[in-house]
């Protein structure tokens, strides 16, 4: 089963990436400076909203000068050097439609995303897939890795994802640790 779902990632990130158009990092930078709110202590609330709504609770887990923005149906986390960005999906009601559209979903920040490796897990209760891909970086154009996990909470779909040029362990661990905590609000 696990190979036949990386097949279909495979085919449907590769549809995807064909269609997707690269942004630029200054969309990110944008949506930081327009953020309704931040936190900057491990341990604090960040809560995501679509439409006015609470949709989503994740708890910082990282020590020092974590902060999380946050925009309409989108978080940014930062951490020293680390990001990690959460979308919410409204289009996806599973999460095999969910990584169908990590591809599209992400390229504000990477892409030409082409999975590599998929594995299952649980978030929050309910099966959740992480996939680690190649592509691009949206800012300048130089080839990276995602890391990326698809979860759902009450209904709703959500990518996260960490990149860079290469993987740091401490980013795809924060990233881990930061989904774990995801709850309904």
């Amino acid at each position: 089963m696990r190979s036949h779902i990386q097949s279909i990632l495979l085919a449907s990130f590769a549809a995807c990436a064909m269609s997707c158009a690269s942004s630029s990092k200054s969309t990110t930078d944008e949506s930081a400076s327009a953020h309704a709110h931040s936190t900057a202590v491990a341990g604090a609330p960040c809560v995501m909203q679509s439409a006015g709504k609470s949709i989503l609770h994740l708890t910082i887990p990282d020590p020092g000068n974590a902060k999380c923005t946050v925009k309409d149906g989108f978080l940014y986390i930062t951490s020293h050097y680390h990001n990690i960005e959460i979308w919410y999906v409204p289009d996806a009601h599973t999460i095999d439609q969910g990584v169908s559209h990590i591809a599209t979903q992400i390229t504000s920040e990477f892409t030409d995303f082409k999975a590599t490796k998929a594995s299952s897990l649980t978030v929050a209760g309910e099966p959740a897939t992480r996939v680690t891909g190649t592509g691009e970086e949206a800012d300048d154009g130089d080839p990276g890795t995602a890391d990326v996990i698809v979860f759902q909470v009450a209904n709703r779909i959500f990518i996260a994802c960490t990149h860079g040029e290469d993987l740091d362990p401490k980013a795809q661990e924060l990233l881990g640790a930061l989904v774990m905590t995801a709850k309904a609000p």
